[in-house]
């Protein structure tokens, strides 16, 4: 559909033709030529059609229509952005793009544009007939998209941080792709795309507003003291933002890339259920299953904090609680040998701690993050501003501590375990120094707690450990797919081979006084 787009960079400039001034003899008159495209044609030639039962009967339920006009729209706006970028670089090539080239990236911006359009749609954006343009800014590092990866891929959608996991084929390295989960408005005038270019930042514009996504809006937050704005709030898309569901889809094209391959798997992680009853996850979900659907994968919802089990606990035999400590909640699971038992999530978490302690002395929660992350001790704070932070740490912490409490007592199916369970902390919110020995007190400090501890300990990789797991049981579900109908992966098999029937009766926190953090 795209293979003239070759001829566009391929005329070179004639020079100008004058009228002599001497009549000459049998003149030479050149006939312009003019290449007409039929737009239309293109698309019956390049379309395939298929009967709308065949696609209920394959299991489609949500199928996007687009008129052959608005299709028309997009091929024309791809073509003029390839068109401006070639144009608009600040050191063009004295020779032509090759053909190979230019078809390959408008293919990538059509396909681009029409994401685009349809997580618009799907944001209440139809009402605004403006389209977007999305420039790509500089690569700071190699994507996805440039590797040769194994099928399978992992994503933690964390409220300030998207991360996703992949394996390389040739040496089987874990690679991951991480970019901050917050944008930026900024005017979408010329001056302002011309910085943007010169920057190597990419943005979005769509009439008069404009975004900058991902690590760019941070970088440009901190220059010009604005706060970034974020399309989650709390673990889940944030109500507050109107664009939320569109700008996360653009962060998540970006750590993702396409698939290798039609309807690859990716395993992504969801909160657990809130202990709020007057809140609920479901939007989220559905949202982000949209999305990853209309990159051309097979989303996979796992509950986060059993992921963390999973990742961290096979030595355990995936027997105890996963504890992770984001900005948005806290999301706490109970295992017993791989099986869930018990999961929930509460809505304090380390953007909790920053909004309280600002409220508090009068400072705003950028700084106070930055106060946070700069290497302070909880169990030895420094001045006024660390001592804030440490005392709603601590809150928080006996919150989570006394709602674990509760849960397990009330649940009707939890195990009895016949020895102590480990617990298991991931998550940016438990990185600070001091996080596991504020943790460890305030477990001793819980009475008539309904499991006995053997130990807590930090996840090997914090930041990672989500995604790494969300990876494994990609990699593990498409290798069951790739088997026989009555096998099982050797994964499942591993699990499996499991023994023993846990003791009845509830110990007490007595080993846990003794026990060393790990």
């Amino acid at each position: 559909m795209f293979g003239f787009l070759a001829s566009l960079f391929g005329r070179h400039p004639r020079a100008p033709e004058g009228v002599p001034l001497v009549a000459e003899e049998d003149p030479t008159i050149r006939t312009p030529h003019h290449r007409v495209l039929d737009i239309k044609g293109m698309i019956c030639q390049a379309s395939t059609r298929v009967p709308l039962l065949r696609l209920l009967a394959s299991g489609r339920r949500n199928v996007s229509l687009l008129s052959g006009e608005k299709i028309d729209d997009l091929i024309n706006c791809a073509v003029r952005n390839i068109v401006d970028r070639h144009r608009l670089a600040d050191s063009p090539s004295p020779s032509s793009p090759p053909p190979s080239q230019i078809v390959a990236e408008a293919r990538k911006e059509f396909d681009t544009l029409l994401a685009q359009y349809l997580r618009s749609a799907q944001d209440g954006g139809t009402s605004d007939a403006r389209p977007f343009e999305i420039v790509d800014g500089k690569p700071r590092s190699k994507g996805f998209d440039d590797m040769q990866l194994e099928l399978g891929r992992g994503l933690h959608v964390g409220t300030v941080n998207l991360c996703a996991a992949a394996r390389l084929k040739s040496v089987g390295d874990v690679v991951y792709g991480e970019q901050r989960n917050a944008f930026l408005d900024v005017p979408a005038d010329e001056s302002t795309k011309k910085m943007m270019r010169h920057l190597g930042l990419g943005y979005i514009a769509q009439g008069e507003n404009g975004y900058i996504a991902g690590e760019g809006a941070e970088e440009l937050g901190r220059i010009f003291g604005k706060a970034v704005r974020r399309p989650m709030k709390n673990g889940t898309l944030s109500p507050d933002e109107p664009v939320a569901l569109f700008i996360l889809s653009l962060l998540l094209k970006q750590v993702l890339g396409y698939p290798r391959a039609d309807g690859e798997m990716c395993v992504y992680s969801v909160p657990a259920d809130p202990v709020e009853s007057d809140r609920n996850y479901i939007y989220h979900r559905g949202a982000l299953e949209s999305t990853l659907r209309s990159l051309g994968y097979t989303p996979r919802p796992m509950v986060e904090s059993h992921l963390i089990v999973s990742s961290e606990l096979k030595d355990q035999d995936y027997t105890g609680i996963g504890v992770s400590c984001g900005a948005g909640m806290v999301n706490v699971g109970v295992a017993y040998k791989g099986v869930p038992a018990l999961s929930f999530s509460t809505l304090r978490g380390g953007d909790w701690v920053d909004q309280s302690v600002a409220e508090a002395v009068g400072i705003s929660p950028e700084k106070v993050r930055e106060i946070k992350e700069g290497g302070m001790d909880l169990r030895r704070p420094n001045g006024r501003l660390e001592g804030a932070i440490a005392i709603y740490y601590r809150n928080l912490l006996a919150y989570t501590v006394e709602t674990m409490r509760q849960k397990m007592s009330d649940a009707q199916n939890m195990p009895s375990f016949a020895k102590g369970v480990p617990i298991v902390c991931a998550g940016g919110a438990c990185r600070i120094t001091g996080f596991l020995e504020m943790f460890k007190d305030e477990l001793e400090k819980s009475r008539n707690f309904p499991v006995r501890i053997e130990f807590i300990r930090m996840a090997r990789d914090p930041i990672h450990a989500v995604a790494s797991a969300c990876l494994q049981a990609a990699l593990e579900e498409t290798a069951a797919q790739t088997e026989a109908p009555s096998a099982l992966a050797p994964a499942t098999l591993e699990r499996a081979a499991v023994s023993g029937k846990p003791m009845k009766g509830l110990p007490s926190l007595l080993k846990l006084r003794n026990s060393k953090v790990a």
